[in-house]
């Protein structure tokens, strides 16, 4: 926090008061303690966002275009967001001398030189200029909205409101020039921005809002930068009744709601539990050799090694790039060719995410809606049979086998 800029030129005044609650209030967060745990690219992106933030407040250029030459290699908005991180660290102040100036052109130097050999490196390998997830989500600007809109309002509910009504307050209640500054301006253009831009690519079906994780901390300790200038903060009761406040109404999306609910969903058996289980009974019993479809690509495919084709294509090009409209209302899985599965000839398929039972199932394993197209296909009812295998805890695995595979 202590580089907030404008905002927190007087921070001294109140000691280390304003990092000290802005390091409290993270822990009541629980989107900030389920992301940056989890084993996605979610933290290394904050702490780029977070390192380009304080170098656009410490009108450090360079150090701007370093980090936002890492935000581009780790997700697709990064170069949006490093343009605005180095725009940030452009305002000027009255002190700039030479080298503040030649920093500002290593700044942009070092951004575009990065992220052109980037997309260029990119493209020659891939053939394409953004990486497979972003077509295979995206396509459908109206479907999008439809499932992005909620999303972004769920998160303005839980989070948001809380952050917004205190930070208002503050600026109302002795911080009013602090809006003034370019910071603050700053600041709120990019949540807006931040906002905007998730709503429109459609949200996340993940849990504990994952898009919008990255900007927590920012968002943050910019509210509680502006309560130590509105001088809340100058007393230690002023900094226990904010911490207080501002916790209770954090706190309670980590354990109700719609968001945890799909947290619990997804560590449950029916998802991770279960591609462990599966995953882990595949890589012993079957062939090394064998290729497999299914619709959760992620932990089946990386503990077998086995060669894998995607329902939803997002390591898919060929379905990735598919046109078609989105009407499931899961942000991510609308993209499926069942056509294109049955034709690559996989040994086994995955139907209904994972099928675990606890005894082996004597009746056709329930497709979700994006796997009807596969199951109804006349070279799958010929060609495949459902069997099952047994997975650790005394458990069985229910999958189709392509007749004649080992």
């Amino acid at each position: 926090s202590r580089g907030l800029g404008d905002v927190y030129k007087r921070q001294t005044e109140f000691s280390a008061a304003p990092g000290r609650v802005a390091q409290v209030l993270i822990a009541f967060v629980g989107a900030a303690a389920c992301w940056m745990l989890a084993g996605l690219e979610t933290p290394l992106f904050t702490l780029w966002m977070v390192l380009a933030w304080r170098m656009a407040l410490d009108r450090n250029a360079l150090g701007a275009g370093i980090a936002g030459v890492l935000l581009t290699l780790t997700r697709p908005e990064g170069p949006a967001l490093a343009v605005i991180f180095l725009v940030w660290s452009l305002a000027k102040g009255r002190d700039d001398t030479f080298i503040d100036n030649v920093k500002r052109g290593l700044g942009w130097t070092v951004l575009i030189l990065g992220a052109a050999i980037f997309f260029i490196w990119r493209h020659d390998l891939y053939g394409w200029w953004l990486p497979n997830t972003y077509y295979a989500k995206t396509g459908d600007l109206g479907g999008q909205i439809k499932t992005g809109l909620p999303y972004m309002l769920s998160f303005i509910l839980n989070y948001g409101l809380s952050l917004g009504v205190v930070g208002g307050a503050a600026v109302l209640g002795g911080g009013l020039a602090s809006v003034k500054t370019r910071d603050t301006i700053f600041g709120t253009g990019l949540v807006l921005f931040w906002l905007a831009y998730t709503t429109v690519i459609g949200g996340d079906m993940l849990g504990m809002f994952r898009f919008f994780a990255p900007i927590l901390p920012i968002l943050l300790i910019t509210v509680v930068g502006l309560t130590a200038e509105a001088g809340w903060l100058s007393r230690l009761q002023g900094s226990v009744i904010l911490v207080v406040v501002l916790g209770l109404a954090l706190l309670p999306p980590s354990f109700w709601g719609k968001e945890r609910r799909l947290v619990d969903i997804h560590m449950s058996e029916a998802n991770l539990g279960g591609w462990m289980l599966a995953g882990d009974a595949m890589r012993d019993q079957f062939p090394s050799n064998s290729v497999i479809a299914l619709g959760p690509a992620g932990y089946i495919p990386w503990v077998t090694g086995m060669k894998t084709y995607d329902f939803y294509g997002l390591v898919d090009p060929a379905i990735a790039h598919k046109e078609m409209e989105f009407t499931h209302g899961y942000a991510g899985h609308e993209k499926h060719d069942g056509a294109l599965v049955i034709e690559r000839r996989p040994d086994y398929i995955l139907i209904g995410n994972v099928d675990i039972t606890d005894q082996p199932r004597t009746t056709l394993i329930p497709p979700l809606d994006r796997e009807v197209d596969i199951v109804t296909n006349k070279d799958f009812q010929q060609n495949y049979e459902q069997i099952h295998i047994e997975v650790e805890g005394g458990k069985y695995l229910n999958l189709f086998r392509r007749k004649g595979s080992r």
